[in-house]
């Protein structure tokens, strides 16, 4: 926890001070504690456009080839709210999956072996705390991404 609340800090900071705007900003492997290099980037609207998450895929080779995502809140970021991040090969032989209440990220979820595989990603954004009368507003679903 302390430091999801560090990097929370950190990406504040960034925001507050100006340097993140526009598209999706790059995640950093070592920030986030997936290996490898960041390969692709999702970003979570709900219906009025307003970004709720991005995601993030990383590759490494190792273990015959390793994926790992992140979902870092955005409209939300700092408050304690549902929030999720699922990777699975499209044949259902690998899964990784993380829900909770988080206020900067969920994840790292990571899958190894799946060179020669496509990926399915989601992600879960909630507007309030799990098991609460917070409801699941907004995610994504990303289907066949990171062929190879």
């Amino acid at each position: 926890m302390r430091k999801r609340t560090a990097t929370w800090m950190a990406t504040v900071g960034l925001v507050a001070s100006g340097v993140i705007f526009g598209a999706a900003p790059s995640a950093s492997a070592a920030n986030w504690g997936c290996p490898g290099s960041q390969v692709d980037s999702y970003t979570s609207r709900n219906s009025a456009g307003e970004t709720l998450s991005h995601t993030y895929l990383f590759y490494s080779s190792a273990s015959n080839g390793t994926d790992c995502a992140v979902t870092v809140a955005a409209k939300y970021a700092g408050k304690a709210y549902e929030l999720g991040v699922d990777i699975w090969t499209s044949d259902w032989v690998q899964h990784d999956g993380d829900l909770g209440n988080y206020a900067s990220y969920a994840g790292p979820v990571k899958i190894t072996n799946t060179n020669g595989k496509c990926l399915n990603l989601e992600a879960t954004v909630g507007n309030g705390p799990m098991h609460s009368n917070g409801e699941v507003i907004g995610g994504g679903n990303w289907y066949g991404v990171h062929c190879g």
